[in-house]
């Protein structure tokens, strides 16, 4: 490519040169000069020696101009659909050190949600997690104590970058509002009770929702999905 540039250069400059009409007049006046004087052997040497070099500069630029016409000219292609990079997103690690939490009370978890409320209830406590590193809300966690012998904790996470590791298997499905609500119950006989322990999840899109309920029973069932509809509310 370099080579076919300085080619062209050349070739430009020199026929920019010959074509100049300053230049060719001074080529004509020397010859009219030269032919005036008398035809020594000295000056016939100097007009064959004057002719001769003119005659090797205009066959080099023929030569320049030939190889410039004869040398095959680069397509120069427009990609008219350039592949464009797509930005690096910075993978969050949130951390126990980074973690803070606050009260809050049930009016400021509601208004956080997108998809579902909570019923107005009593709860025991509500708190709000945050990442302090990263400034963000992580999840809300608050417990219902419904009796001596029942209550449930509710974990609603609100960002969507942030795991909870929720390693039950969830071998149960039914359905709360629109979404579905897979659990597992668990049963020990502890003297004519049963301790029951279920845990479930909901994914309503914009927040995802732990459960673990406890409940001592007199039979191998539970009050869980009944609890939970009444709790969980669509917008």
């Amino acid at each position: 490519m370099r080579e076919y540039k300085k080619l062209q250069e050349l070739a430009d400059k020199s026929l920019e040169q010959y074509n100049n009409a300053e230049f060719l007049e001074k080529m004509k006046s020397q010859i009219r000069q030269n032919a005036k004087q008398p035809q020594t052997a000295q000056v016939k040497k100097r007009s064959r020696l004057f002719f001769t070099a003119c005659a090797t500069a205009v066959s080099a630029v023929l030569i320049i101009v030939s190889v410039f016409i004869i040398l095959p000219q680069k397509n120069i292609v427009i990609d008219e659909n350039p592949v464009v990079e797509e930005p690096v997103i910075e993978e969050k690690h949130y951390t126990a050190d980074n973690q803070g939490v606050i009260d809050v009370d049930l009016t400021v978890l509601n208004s956080e949600l997108t998809k579902i409320y909570l019923d107005n209830r009593v709860y025991k406590e509500i708190k709000m997690y945050y990442d302090k590193f990263y400034n963000e809300t992580l999840y809300y966690e608050t417990e219902l104590v419904v009796s001596e012998l029942e209550n449930i904790i509710i974990c609603i996470v609100t960002n969507k970058d942030y795991e909870n590791f929720f390693d039950h298997e969830l071998n149960k499905v039914d359905t709360v509002e629109e979404y579905n609500l897979k659990y597992t119950e668990e049963y020990e006989d502890v003297g004519g009770l049963y301790e029951c322990k279920v845990y479930g999840y909901m994914d309503t899109g914009a927040e995802k929702i732990y459960f673990t309920y406890n409940a001592y029973t007199m039979e191998q069932s539970s009050n869980f999905v009944n609890l939970v509809r009444e709790l969980i509310k669509k917008k």
